[in-house]
């Protein structure tokens, strides 16, 4: 499960470039040879959004997760707390609801690096974890 959502404002006249704040929540589990493994995440960062076309349907984001944090658990194994960096690319087409309200598909490109784990709350190690993913994705973009 995918869920985010980013607040920003623009930063031109024509309402083109965007800038803001991303907050996101990323959860999967798997059970492959009867061993359950959970990852969760929280990310934030700055956020920025290009629309590229006059009309604005065509947008490209970019996304840096200053903050991430993430809890897995394999098996029967102890949940690890790791925490590190990640960043988002995404491409998407806009339909204009209004003048100044889209709603839209978008294709994203997400990596989050990890680079320490704490297990509980006491065993602390230097990691690097990659977790990458390749989702879709409806959203709604309003402009004030």
């Amino acid at each position: 499960m995918f869920l985010e959502g980013s607040l920003g404002f623009a930063i031109d006249r024509k309402s083109h470039y965007l800038i803001g704040w991303n907050y996101g929540m990323h959860s999967t589990s798997e059970n492959a040879n009867s061993v359950s493994s959970n990852y969760s995440s929280t990310q934030m960062g700055p956020r920025f959004i290009w629309f590229f076309t006059r009309s604005k349907s065509w947008s490209l984001g970019l996304t840096y997760n200053l903050v991430t944090k993430a809890e897995y658990k394999s098996g029967t194994s102890s949940t690890e707390s790791w925490s590190g960096t990640a960043y988002k690319i995404d491409l998407g087409y806009n339909y204009a609801l209004g003048e100044s309200s889209f709603l839209g598909v978008r294709l994203y490109y997400a990596s989050a690096t990890y680079t320490s784990k704490l297990v509980e709350s006491t065993n602390y190690s230097e990691i690097s974890n990659t977790v990458t993913s390749t989702y879709p994705s409806i959203y709604f973009i309003y402009l004030w």
